[in-house]
C-alpha cells in the first residue's frame, strides 16, 4: 500500500466535497494497482497463453460469426439498395459463410519481430524485456521475456546478452516518468534463415557525444559477436543465428512510438534483412510492415490468392485452349500493399499487378522487392488508386479501415 503525504491539512486547501472526491479517487487507484500487481507478464502480453490452441481457434470463429451477424443486421436496415444476394439474407444470418479457421503451423517462437523495453525490474535491476503493465496503470517495471512462448529463443538470448552489457553501462536506462535516460528500446527482427536485425533506440538529449559514442561502440561489438544456435526453425544450412545488421534510432520524445523523421541509422551491415515467402524474396527494412508470423502468412496469402483469383466459368469456347486451368487475370490491384507481399506472391497469376499505399517508404520497398524478384509485371504507387477497368482487388487495410474514396474507386471497377 502506498500513502500520499501532504504538507498542509486537506481541509485548509480544498472544500470538503473535493476532499471526499480525492479520497475516493485514491482508493480506486490503489485498488486497481493492487489488481494489476497480481498480473503475470503472460497475462499482459499473450492473454490466451493458458487456453488450449484448438479452443483459441473456436473462440476466434465464434467472435467472427457474431461480428458477421451484427454486420448483417446493419445491412438489413436498407435492403432496397443492396444486391440480390444480400437482400436474400435474414437478419440473424451471418453476412457470409465461415468455412473454417486455419491454425498456425508454428505455436512457439513464431514472432519474427519484437520490441523490447529497456528499463528496470521491480527490484531495480536493469532489464531488457516487456513492461508488466501499462503506464496508465502506474506500472513501470520491466520483466524478462524468458517465459513468453511467442518470443523466439534467439531473441530471448539477444535480450539477455544486451541486458548484461547495459547493466555495466555508464549511461542510464530510460525512465518515462521523468523523460530522462539514454537506453530506451531494443527492436529485433529475424528471418527463417537465422539472420537477425537489431535496432537500439536511444535518447541523446543532454549527453556527452564522446561518452555516447564509446557506449554505442561497446554495444556494437557485443552484438556483432553474438551467436546462438538457430532452433526456432529447422535450417540445416543455417545452424547459427547472428545479427547481420545493427542500427540506432534517436528518439527524444515522450511517446513510445518514434515519429517518422526519426530514421534509423546503420551502425553496421546493410540496414535490412531478406525473408523468403512463398518462394519470393522480400527485403525487410526496420520500419517496414511484415506479417509477424511468416509461416502462417504463407498459408494466409495462398488461401486469399486462390479465392480471389479463382477462374470464372468461361462464357465462350473461343479461348478455351489458350489458357491453363489456372488462367491469369488481366489486372490485380493490391490495395494497402505495404511492401508488396500479396501482389508479388500473386504475380504469377496476373498479367499485371498494381499496388497502392499511402506510405512512400513502404512503396519504395515494394518496388525494390519486385526488382529483387525480377518481376516486370508489378508496379507500386504511393497515395492514389489508378482508374481501372476489369480487375480483381485484394485489400489488406489497416485497423482504421479503408478511406471512403478508396471504397468508391473499388466499386467503380467492373
Amino acid at each position: 500500500m502506498s500513502y500520499y503525504i501532504l504538507k498542509y491539512p486537506l481541509k485548509e486547501i480544498f472544500h470538503k466535497n473535493k476532499i471526499d472526491w480525492m479520497i475516493q479517487m485514491m482508493l480506486k487507484i490503489q485498488k486497481k494497482k493492487a489488481k494489476v500487481d497480481q498480473k503475470s507478464l503472460l497475462d499482459q502480453v499473450c492473454p490466451l497463453w493458458n487456453v488450449p490452441y484448438p479452443e483459441q481457434l473456436n473462440q476466434k470463429k465464434d467472435f467472427l460469426y457474431k461480428t458477421l451477424v451484427d454486420l448483417s443486421k446493419f445491412c438489413y436496415r436498407d435492403m432496397e439498395t443492396h444486391p440480390t444476394w444480400l437482400r436474400n439474407l435474414k437478419a440473424k444470418d451471418p453476412l457470409c459463410e465461415i468455412e473454417t479457421v486455419i491454425g498456425s503451423p508454428t505455436l512457439d517462437g513464431y514472432r519474427n519481430k519484437c520490441e523490447f523495453t529497456i528499463g528496470k525490474t521491480s527490484e531495480g535491476a536493469i532489464q531488457v524485456g516487456f513492461l508488466r503493465g501499462s503506464f496508465r496503470e502506474g506500472i513501470f517495471d520491466v520483466v524478462s521475456v524468458d517465459d513468453c512462448p511467442h518470443v523466439s529463443k534467439e531473441a530471448k538470448e539477444l535480450c539477455a546478452h544486451v541486458t548484461k552489457y547495459l547493466s555495466n553501462s555508464s549511461l542510464p536506462v530510460y525512465n518515462k516518468q521523468d523523460n530522462l535516460g539514454f537506453w530506451r528500446l531494443l527492436s529485433v527482427r529475424q528471418n527463417l534463415q537465422g539472420d537477425m536485425m537489431a535496432v537500439i533506440q536511444i535518447r541523446n538529449e543532454g549527453y556527452d557525444e564522446s561518452e555516447m559514442s564509446k557506449e554505442l561502440e561497446g554495444l556494437r561489438k557485443i552484438i556483432e559477436e553474438f551467436k546462438t544456435p538457430f532452433v526456432t526453425h529447422t535450417s540445416p544450412d543455417h545452424p547459427e543465428a547472428t545479427v547481420k545488421t545493427f542500427l540506432k534510432q534517436i528518439h527524444n520524445g515522450v511517446s513510445n512510438a518514434a515519429s517518422s523523421d526519426c530514421i534509423p541509422q546503420v551502425i553496421y551491415g546493410s540496414g535490412h534483412i531478406t525473408e523468403v515467402l512463398s518462394g519470393f524474396q522480400f527485403r525487410i527494412s526496420p520500419s517496414a510492415f511484415f506479417q509477424v508470423n511468416t509461416k502462417c502468412a504463407e498459408l494466409l496469402y495462398t488461401r486469399v490468392i486462390d479465392e480471389a483469383l479463382r477462374p470464372l466459368p468461361s462464357n465462350s469456347s473461343s479461348n478455351s485452349s489458350s489458357n491453363s486451368s489456372e488462367s491469369e487475370v488481366e489486372l490485380l490491384l493490391d490495395v494497402c500493399c505495404g511492401t508488396g507481399t500479396i501482389g508479388i506472391c500473386a504475380s504469377k497469376r496476373a498479367k499485371k499487378v498494381v499496388g497502392v499505399d499511402i506510405i512512400k517508404e513502404a512503396v519504395d520497398d515494394a518496388n525494390n522487392n519486385a526488382t529483387l524478384n525480377s518481376l516486370s509485371n508489378c508496379q507500386f504507387f504511393a497515395g492514389f488508386l489508378p482508374r481501372s477497368g476489369n480487375c480483381v482487388a485484394i485489400v489488406d487495410p489497416p485497423r482504421s479501415g479503408l478511406h471512403q474514396d478508396v471504397v468508391r474507386a473499388l466499386r467503380a471497377c467492373t
